[in-house]
């Protein structure tokens, strides 16, 4: 069944994403150092989260390897 939706409805729930790599790359090269932070807290805090997932499921698939292969 089709939804209806208010077209103001649809034109507010459009979000912009204020991103340019091109810029970003000619900003690392000019000042590697100083455009460092350019990379927002989510994106750090979402990529920290990953490496620390896949470590954990890595240690914990390796030290009950035989253990996870009787549950599947």
């Amino acid at each position: 069944t089709p939804i209806l939706y208010k077209k103001s409805d649809v034109v507010a729930s459009v979000v912009w994403f204020d991103y340019n790599p091109i810029a970003t790359l000619f900003s690392l090269v000019k000042n590697p150092l100083v455009s460092l932070p350019i990379i927002e807290q989510d994106y750090l805090n979402m990529f920290v989260l990953s490496v620390v997932g896949w470590c954990l499921v890595s240690v914990v698939f390796s030290r009950c390897k035989k253990n996870i292969v009787f549950w599947i």
